[in-house]
């Protein structure tokens, strides 16, 4: 695993922010939101970017780790925290990243930040479900989900109690168990190049504080995401061919949604697999973001 520093940052309501960083001080400073569930572990040396000169930021969305929950939160709450980061930081502007269900929190950092925010990325991340069509494939793919049923159905007891089981399956994974599992060849692919620890590692730690933080991201995605799509500037969307996790129809339709996106499709790449090329994604970001205020 990478080297990193761990920093408690606090929310303007005195909310603690459990935060990693890594890199350069000086470096150009990258917020990686990762995906559902969060754990909160440094990125593996084969992933790291701090050998360019970033300088990245991951950190414990409210209720995961040792960040403190925030009951109703939305995507958009994201912004706030990710302000604060950078504040205590010390960091003007970022480069802004996120990956599966981080994605969303991404996209409202385009949008609640733009005055800080240089460029953004999203790889494999889902669409809204309050703004997708009452049919079509982005409403089926979260409405085919047992437990989100649970939730659109207003059972949200029985719903946290389902998530409560999943996250305690979590403190048990295992690498050999993923990289055994896995259907999609690109994701094994991935798993023998000694990621599958990492993601394992990131799984364990998920679960540590327990299930409030995935329950409450998964409800903050089902809910309206709290900040107008038609706010989010240019993003680059990155997406693989293979991923049936986050299938492909949902970049399509951030593609067809918001005021300006790009689609990069990654032939042979499933959800996994993609973050390969975090130096070609990294790399596009700098080369189009937005100058640094003089």
């Amino acid at each position: 695993m990478g080297a990193a520093e761990s920093v408690n940052v606090y929310a303007d309501d005195g909310r603690l922010l459990d935060v990693l960083v890594s890199g350069p001080p000086d470096g150009i400073v990258l917020v990686f939101h990762t995906g559902t569930p969060v754990g909160l572990v440094p990125l593996p040396a084969g992933l790291d970017p701090a050998s360019t000169g970033i300088r990245t930021v991951l950190y414990a969305r409210p209720g995961y780790g040792r960040s403190t929950p925030q009951a109703g939160r939305t995507v958009a709450d994201a912004a706030g925290d990710t302000a604060a980061i950078l504040d205590a930081l010390g960091a003007d502007t970022f480069l802004n990243l996120g990956w599966s269900g981080g994605g969303p929190h991404a996209l409202a950092c385009d949008a609640l930040l733009a005055d800080r925010c240089r460029a953004t990325a999203v790889i494999a991340g889902p669409a809204p479900y309050t703004e997708a069509a009452t049919s079509g494939p982005v409403r089926a793919w979260y409405e085919a989900d047992d437990d989100n049923q649970l939730a659109l159905a207003g059972d949200i007891a029985g719903f946290r109690l389902a998530i409560d089981a999943f996250v305690a399956q979590l403190a048990n994974a295992k690498a050999e168990d993923i990289a055994a599992q896995t259907s999609s060849d690109a994701d094994r692919r991935f798993f023998a190049q000694g990621y599958a620890e990492w993601l394992a590692s990131f799984l364990r730690a998920a679960g540590v504080s327990g299930s409030q933080g995935a329950a409450d991201d998964c409800l903050a995605t089902l809910r309206d995401w709290g900040f107008p799509l038609a706010s989010v500037r240019h993003v680059t969307i990155w997406q693989g061919t293979e991923d049936q996790h986050v299938p492909p129809f949902h970049a399509e339709w951030l593609r067809d949604h918001l005021p300006e996106a790009e689609l990069r499709t990654v032939e042979s790449e499933s959800h996994n697999s993609i973050v390969c090329h975090l130096p070609e994604i990294i790399s596009t970001m700098i080369a189009a973001g937005h100058p640094a205020p003089s």
